[in-house]
């Protein structure tokens, strides 16, 4: 393979610049818009743990690595080492599809958080939002837009923490960035930084 001139390195990198500053602008966006429901969700999610509640992940089909991450943060920390939070990285079973609402039944309890990541598919995602809610449990939903359909099924107490993106790529990467800022703001808040 013939190594590119400098002439086509040059265009190459403008053209990867631009791809770059196009793809972070959209994030950027995503993530102004996002911010006060990110504040409210920082201090939701500080109160369950407080309190001694527990808070379960539930990933939606091509959410699990965010949900991985997720977890990940919560429980070591992100600014810097602390005790872990309750936090449940809850899997489905092969019987329950796209969603662990069994175990939602059989784990939470009144007064738990269910932070639910909204993928580009939304399969059993209202069985999801109407479970939380039999268990009383609080509802986070961060990820894409949701259909008229689920959001018929959200209440006013229900939080959703909604990046819109043109593209599916800047969409996981607002989310990432969203998780991000919710942990960095949780841990600044736990260790007494802000």
């Amino acid at each position: 393979m013939p190594i590119p001139s400098h002439a086509e390195e040059t265009e190459l990198s403008r053209m990867l610049y631009h791809h770059a500053e196009t793809r972070l602008q959209y994030v950027r966006t995503a993530l102004e818009a996002a911010a006060p429901a990110l504040a409210i969700a920082a201090e939701s999610l500080l109160a369950t743990c407080l309190a001694g509640q527990r808070v379960y992940l539930c990933p939606q089909p091509g959410t699990e690595a965010l949900a991985e991450h997720t977890a990940s943060l919560l429980l070591r920390g992100m600014v810097q080492p602390r005790p872990g939070l309750p936090v449940v990285l809850l899997r489905p079973l092969p019987e329950e599809g796209a969603v662990c609402m069994q175990q939602i039944g059989s784990l939470a309890a009144p007064g738990d958080t269910l932070l639910a990541f909204n993928g580009p598919r939304t399969d059993g995602l209202k069985g999801l939002i109407d479970t939380a809610r039999l268990h009383d449990m609080r509802l986070i939903l961060l990820g894409g837009p949701v259909s008229k359909e689920v959001a018929s099924h959200l209440q006013e107490n229900d939080l959703v923490i909604q990046l819109d993106t043109p593209c599916p790529t800047s969409l996981h990467e607002a989310a990432l960035a969203a998780v991000h800022t919710l942990c960095d703001a949780l841990d600044h808040r736990l260790l007494g930084l802000a």
